[in-house]
């Protein structure tokens, strides 16, 4: 949901004419160590796998923002769309936040869309020891939350928030 909202407030073309009318192939990037359903998502939304750019990760399995910016530009280069870059808050293998800021950084600089995976690691804000490794997530366009993780609701609990709902009606929107 936060990627098709994404793709609707970055490239709005696609939601009229669809992926068949776009001059340049939209992208997205996000860690080598996300989430299966990030990749999943891109094939969903008609970006195919190849349209998720798997960033690489540091020592510390956090995403290398440095690869990001060169990633960025070298898609720019050969004619590509980049539009939005997930941010990874709990990877579920191993709980690592990726540096949240820096990447909000990143997508401010490029004009991209800043969405925050937090499906798994949403509940550390609730914790003041473990709240300050989420800086920068306020600066997310969307974030993902699952509440049946740290929050033990029922399991179909899931959620996806926006700081801009006019992209989000935009994204879904359908004249009867």
């Amino acid at each position: 949901t936060g990627l098709k909202i994404a793709l609707a407030a970055k490239v709005p073309e696609s939601t009229r004419g669809g992926l068949w009318d776009l001059a340049e192939r939209p992208v997205l990037y996000a860690s080598a160590e996300a989430h299966f359903s990030i990749e999943k998502s891109a094939n969903i939304l008609g970006l195919g796998t190849g349209g998720l750019r798997k960033v690489p990760v540091d020592r510390d399995s956090r995403m290398d923002v440095a690869a990001l910016r060169g990633m960025i530009g070298a898609d720019r280069a050969a004619g590509l769309e980049p539009f939005c870059v997930v941010g990874i808050a709990g990877v579920t293998s191993n709980g690592v936040i990726d540096p949240l800021d820096a990447i909000a950084d990143v997508a401010a600089e490029a004009g991209l869309w800043y969405h925050v995976d937090a499906a798994y690691g949403a509940g550390g804000l609730m914790s003041d020891a473990l709240r300050p490794a989420y800086r920068g997530i306020a600066r997310a366009d969307s974030v993902t939350v699952d509440p049946h993780k740290w929050w033990h609701l029922p399991y179909p609990c899931g959620a996806c928030l926006t700081q801009d709902g006019e992209a989000a009606r935009r994204a879904f929107a359908h004249e009867a």
